[in-house]
């Protein structure tokens, strides 16, 4: 409800639309191009809407990170 609430009074669309209406235009997506919207968007991204690393983060095993 909360990103709904965003999305409202900030005026943009959902990146699902925003991903729906790239296919129509310009065909499908690579799984790169997909991942990268879905991690890095400034919106609903998953590197933008939390801090991936640290106590309440994602699971990190490369030694040269922590």
């Amino acid at each position: 409800m909360g990103a709904q609430r965003h999305r409202v009074a900030t005026g943009t669309q959902s990146l699902t639309a925003r991903l729906q209406a790239r296919i129509r235009r310009d065909g499908p997506l690579s799984v790169a191009d997909y991942m990268q919207a879905c991690l890095s968007d400034p919106h609903e991204g998953a590197y933008a809407a939390r801090h991936p690393i640290g106590k309440s983060g994602d699971f990190i095993t490369a030694p040269e990170i922590s």
